[in-house]
């Protein structure tokens, strides 16, 4: 474990754990790195590969080195994000009559709504609901808009089976 830094221009981990999943046994540790002027990464891979469980850790150790804990890595460097946006999961909403995809959607406009420069963003397979095609459309179009709109200060994180 290490005490993360705090520079304001990267995200680096070297070497981190999953929070919870270094507790059950080994794990493979993974490394990140992201700056300002490096801040959009597209991460891909087979299904069961472990893209969602990574995005799950980097949000993990980024919540907790912000309120101060220690996390599982070799080193860690953060920026300060004034907050964490994620669009994580493909669950309907049985209750309000939403599918999977208007789910999504509704997902996806809050993250436009409310990001600014300083923010994480986090998209797990954005568009899986539709086609091959419809899905890497949408998926670009938002990743546009969202570096478009935060003139590619914030952190961007996508993690696509598409690519």
């Amino acid at each position: 474990v290490c005490r993360p830094e705090f520079d304001g221009k990267s995200l680096t981990l070297r070497n981190a754990r999953h929070p919870i999943l270094d507790k059950c046994g080994t794990m493979v540790s993974n490394d990140f790195f992201s700056c300002r002027g490096n801040s959009f990464s597209v991460i891909t891979g087979a299904n069961m590969s472990g893209k969602s469980t990574y995005c799950k850790q980097l949000a993990l150790l980024t919540i907790m080195a912000q309120m101060g804990s220690w996390i599982p890595a070799d080193y860690a460097c953060f920026p300060l994000y004034d907050r964490i946006l994620t669009r994580l999961g493909s669950d309907d909403e049985l209750e309000s009559n939403a599918s999977s995809f208007q789910m999504e959607m509704k997902e996806s406009a809050y993250i436009l709504e409310m990001i600014s420069d300083s923010s994480l963003v986090i998209i797990d397979e954005l568009g899986r609901g539709t086609g091959l095609l419809e899905g890497m459309s949408l998926a670009m179009s938002i990743c546009d808009f969202i570096l478009e709109k935060s003139q590619v200060k914030c952190t961007i994180i996508h993690f696509n089976l598409f690519v």
